[in-house]
């Protein structure tokens, strides 16, 4: 089956994926899908978010920069 393409971001910024912040104007679901359950996995398994900042700006710095 193919894999959709994804034209705007919605959802938790701690489960957004990098592609999300550096201006690409299409990604695919699948790989931004397996990122969002990576991220709910680590916080299942250490009981907090794997990127955190004060600031929604600061947060994807991280994001981009892991």
């Amino acid at each position: 089956e193919p894999d959709f393409l994804i034209y705007d971001a919605q959802g938790t910024q701690q489960f957004t994926p990098p592609e999300c912040f550096d201006g690409q104007v299409s990604i695919k679901g699948k790989p931004r899908d397996m990122w969002s359950l990576g991220c709910v996995l680590f916080v299942l398994a250490f009981g907090q978010c794997p990127f955190w900042a004060e600031s929604n700006f600061e947060l994807q710095l991280k994001i981009i920069q892991r």
